[in-house]
């Protein structure tokens, strides 16, 4: 610092971003809640603090985390939003110099309570300025409503780069792309028919009514967003549930005609006389043949998401994907008895790739809360008792009030087939085409409306 001072001269601003706490127990061993840290405390950090500012550093912004914590360097969603906001507070009560707040601070209302009540003195954003480059604009003309929402899922910005991948964004498939691949306007203004209004459905109209088509989506339910419903109703995904509230509020922005409680068939499509039709009819939980599956005490995922009151004190949790993984997360942290069944040798070893931050939390999640992991074990049937596995140790029954099936989903089945011929285009896209993530539905469907 002294020396740049020197080169640069003394009014040459210098910031250092600063780990103000660890959260490691060792290498490779994150810390869940912060105890037992063997590397930086929250009292040595806020002494660095001191230090730098003793040596002319003109502000820090600070976070948390080391790679052995990835989770607290590169936050996934089950670290609530603003946690940074009682170390960010240590920092600046020890020094004068500004202090910059990082790490999970996308919420709008806790950062505006927390620099009006001069916590500290900026906000650090980085990954929701991916999901909405305009985030600073929306707020500054009172329109906080319109941000598209990051949902710290880690898929599009970090897992990318670990693949050695241009790195993107899951819910905005222009980063990194947008002078090339931006929605341009139709040179023909044409009908579109969107069938189904999950995430994929919802930003396929949104992107074709951009253009200037006239879009029409139907729904066959009453409720619009699919598996951002389900997904989105872990206490620790408020995001999701945001996001879809945000693609409800683009549809009807841009004028799509939302068409509620309406099954698609063949006739009613070639009645509406569209130019393209886009077909995003998602996927359905797999619910494996065995004795039992019907038994009341089985549950599906879907159905343990979205009725919670139907979940025992003891479960068991068949499927170690992301999926069920975050099933028996949200359950253990409301103090359910979980158990992990999973087929495979390791769980998150199924399905598409889980970013290292958001894997190393979940496992160390279930060390921390000693949830028992039963991995190269399968079920064998539902019974009165609970489930029957078998594993290495042979043939045994787990004790459960609820049995959640969690082995994968599977498309639903397509109108593509009796739509050909028809005289208009038709599209497959998000899990009508293969089963996939956020990320996946929502690039797949700007992928076709743009080129409408």
């Amino acid at each position: 610092v002294q020396g740049i001072k020197e080169s640069c001269g003394d009014d040459f601003a210098v910031s250092v971003r600063l780990g103000l706490k660890a959260y490691a127990k060792g290498f490779n061993q994150g810390s869940i809640d912060g105890e037992g840290e063997a590397y930086r405390t929250l009292e040595e950090g806020v002494q660095i603090c001191r230090i730098l500012e003793e040596a002319g550093v003109d502000a820090l912004d600070v976070d948390t985390g080391t790679y052995d914590s990835f989770y607290y360097a590169c936050p996934p969603m089950y670290l609530k939003r603003g946690y940074m906001e009682e170390l960010a507070r240590a920092a600046k009560e020890a020094v004068s110099i500004p202090i910059i707040c990082g790490s999970r601070m996308g919420d709008v209302d806790t950062d505006e309570r927390c620099i009006e009540e001069g916590a500290f003195d900026a906000i650090a954003i980085g990954r929701p300025m991916l999901a909405d480059p305009d985030l600073p604009k929306k707020i500054a003309i009172g329109r906080p409503d319109k941000i598209r929402p990051c949902i710290a899922c880690n898929q599009g910005c970090l897992l990318r780069l670990f693949q050695g991948l241009p790195s993107g964004c899951a819910v905005n498939p222009l980063v990194g792309r947008d002078k090339d691949y931006a929605p341009t306007p139709a040179l023909a203004r044409k009908s579109v028919v969107v069938v189904g209004g999950g995430v994929a459905g919802m930003e396929a109209a949104r992107t074709c009514a951009m253009r200037g088509h006239r879009v029409t989506l139907l729904e066959k339910s009453d409720d619009l967003g699919g598996h951002l419903i389900s997904g989105g109703a872990h206490d620790f995904k408020s995001e999701v549930r945001e996001l879809n509230l945000w693609y409800q509020g683009e549809l009807e922005d841009w004028g799509v005609d939302v068409r509620m409680g309406v099954e698609a068939t063949p006739e009613l499509i070639d009645g509406l006389a569209p130019d393209a039709v886009i077909l995003a009819n998602g996927s359905s939980a797999v619910m494996p043949p065995i004795p039992g599956i019907d038994h009341p005490k089985t549950l599906g995922c879907i159905d343990a998401l979205l009725h919670e009151e139907r979940v025992g004190q003891r479960v068991v949790v068949v499927g170690g994907g992301l999926v069920g993984c975050e099933i028996s997360l949200d359950l253990v942290n409301k103090g359910h008895d979980v158990t992990i069944v999973e087929a495979l040798p390791s769980i998150l070893s199924s399905g598409p790739a889980v970013p290292l931050p958001n894997a190393m939390y979940l496992r160390d999640a279930f060390a921390h809360h000693g949830t028992p992991i039963l991995t190269s074990t399968r079920i064998s049937s539902v019974t009165d008792a609970g489930a029957v596995v078998q594993g290495p140790d042979g043939v045994r029954t787990l004790p459960a009030d609820t049995v959640v099936i969690a082995v994968g989903f599977r498309p639903n089945p397509s109108l593509a087939p009796s739509l050909h011929g028809h005289g208009y285009e038709v599209f497959e896209i998000g899990d009508e085409r293969r089963v996939g993530n956020i990320l996946t539905a929502i690039w797949d469907a700007y992928e076709v409306a743009h080129t409408i």
